[in-house]
């Protein structure tokens, strides 16, 4: 399996990003606390339907956009297989809890 295209929407410190990956090895330079693990780790996502450093899947929503109405985080990826491409996406929606927010996942294949 290949990773062609990773877009991320209110997830960790990400507000959106999309990203067309190479044929090749990738390789992600930056300073700290810039994303590069939450890259990682949202491909993990993808790969497990959980999170990497995560306690809750709340945690997967960007802190900023918790204030939303409807707070959510999305990872998306298109993949090629040897049985042709997939899309794959995690949503992870928050609804206020008695001790912070609760979270569920919906997971979609094409």
């Amino acid at each position: 399996m290949r990773l062609l295209r990773l877009q991320l929407f209110d997830y960790r410190n990400f507000h959106r990003l999309d990203l067309d990956l190479p044929t090749g090895p990738a390789l992600f330079i930056g300073a700290n606390a810039q994303g590069k693990t939450n890259l990682l780790e949202a491909v993990y996502l993808l790969a497990t339907m959980r999170g990497l450093r995560a306690e809750t899947d709340a945690q997967l929503i960007r802190h900023d956009s918790l204030d939303n109405e409807m707070p959510a985080a999305r990872v998306l990826a298109q993949v090629e297989t040897l049985s042709g491409p997939l899309k794959v996406e995690v949503s992870v929606l928050a609804r206020p809890g008695p001790h912070g927010p609760l979270a569920t996942k919906i997971v979609r294949v094409n």
